[in-house]
């Protein structure tokens, strides 16, 4: 995974953390890079993310566990949602939230991760931010 920019690492990790039960890791991370106020907003817009993915994917996103250093193919698409939405770029974000959810609820999750992924790439611009979010994966797989 070390290959991946920061913003789509942030989003496989933090999508594994999540569904791994250390949803404090990501508040956690979250208010460490940014005042209160605005780890909330950035919290309130992953458990947006989060709760399409658990109640409106078109099935369940099979994820590799924290510590796998590789991706499948849910966790690539869910990635690429992230940096298209946060780049602007509505077509690809489209394309990949429809492999995830259905039409309606596409377009809902576009907005949710436009905001996730602005909350990754600000924190990864900020000097004290590690290329990694949260804690360092180990080199096990899957």
């Amino acid at each position: 995974m070390s290959e991946l920019p920061p913003v789509e690492l942030a989003a496989i990790l933090y999508l594994r953390h999540w569904f791994s039960g250390n949803q404090e890791q990501v508040w956690d991370d979250f208010s460490k890079a940014f005042d209160r106020a605005d780890a909330a907003v950035a919290m309130a817009s992953f458990e947006d993310l989060m709760r399409a993915v658990q109640h409106n994917a078109r099935r369940p996103l099979m994820r590799h566990s924290l510590d796998c250093e590789c991706f499948g193919g849910d966790e690539c698409a869910f990635a690429q949602l992230v940096s298209a939405a946060t780049g602007g770029d509505e077509h690809d974000a489209m394309t990949f939230a429809l492999h995830l959810f259905d039409g309606v609820q596409a377009k809902c999750a576009i907005g949710a991760a436009a905001m996730c992924g602005h909350a990754f790439f600000s924190m990864a611009s900020r000097p004290a931010y590690s290329h990694t979010p949260t804690h360092p994966t180990s080199p096990l797989k899957h």
